[in-house]
C-alpha cells in the first residue's frame, strides 16, 4: 500500500511553485524575515492549493506545517529560519506530492490488473487475448488520464528549485521535523 496521508489521488492539488531565485536582485537587500514573506507570498497559490501554511510566533520563530482539518490533525511540523529553508521544504513537498501521485497511479493500475487471473490466460483461447487486450488498455488509459495533468504541473514546478538544491546532497539543509 502506498503512502497517501489519508488523501486520495482525487483529493491531491497541485500549483505552480516560484523560485526565490528569481527575485535575487530585489531579495538581496531584504532581513531574513522580509525574505521568508516574498517567499510566501511569491507561492501563495501553493499555500492556497495544498494544506500546507506558515505560520511566525510571537517569539519569531518560523513554522512550516501541513494540517488535515478534514482529518484533524497535523501531517508535518518545520522550523525553519531562512527563505532558503522554506523553499527547501516547499521542495521536499513538491518531491512527495509527485511520489504519492506515482505510487497511487501504480497500485491503482496494479490492482486494475489484478482482476486479471494468468492461469484463465493459460488456458483462454485464442479469441480471448483481443478482449483482455483491450481490458488492460482501458485500465492502463484511465489510469494515465487521471494523473497526466497533475504530473504536468507538478514537473514544470520543479526543476528551478531542484536544479539549485541539487548540489546539497540527500537530506540537505531541511530542518529536522519537530
Amino acid at each position: 500500500m502506498c503512502k497517501m496521508k489519508n488523501r486520495t489521488l482525487d483529493s491531491l492539488l497541485f500549483f505552480c511553485y516560484i523560485p526565490l531565485e528569481t527575485n535575487r536582485k530585489v531579495m538581496a537587500n531584504l532581513t531574513e524575515d522580509e525574505k521568508i514573506r516574498k517567499v510566501i507570498e511569491s507561492n501563495e497559490g501553493f499555500f492556497q492549493s495544498t494544506i500546507s501554511d506558515v505560520a511566525q510566533t510571537k517569539k519569531g520563530v518560523w513554522i512550516f506545517f501541513e494540517y488535515d482539518a478534514e482529518h484533524g490533525y497535523y501531517n508535518s511540523f518545520f522550523r525553519f529560519n531562512t527563505a532558503r529553508e522554506l523553499e527547501r521544504i516547499i521542495a521536499e513537498v513538491l518531491a512527495d506530492e509527485m511520489n504519492i501521485l506515482i505510487e497511487t497511479t501504480a497500485e491503482n493500475i496494479q490492482l486494475g490488473l489484478r482482476e486479471f487471473d494468468i492461469n484463465e490466460a493459460a488456458q483462454s483461447s485464442y479469441g480471448a487475448s483481443i478482449p483482455e487486450l483491450l481490458k488492460n488498455m482501458e485500465v492502463l488509459n484511465r489510469e494515465f488520464q487521471k494523473s497526466a495533468e497533475r504530473t504536468d504541473v507538478i514537473l514544470r514546478s520543479m526543476p528551478g528549485i531542484f536544479s539549485r538544491l541539487k548540489g546539497e546532497g540527500q537530506g540537505g539543509d531541511l530542518p529536522a521535523s519537530g
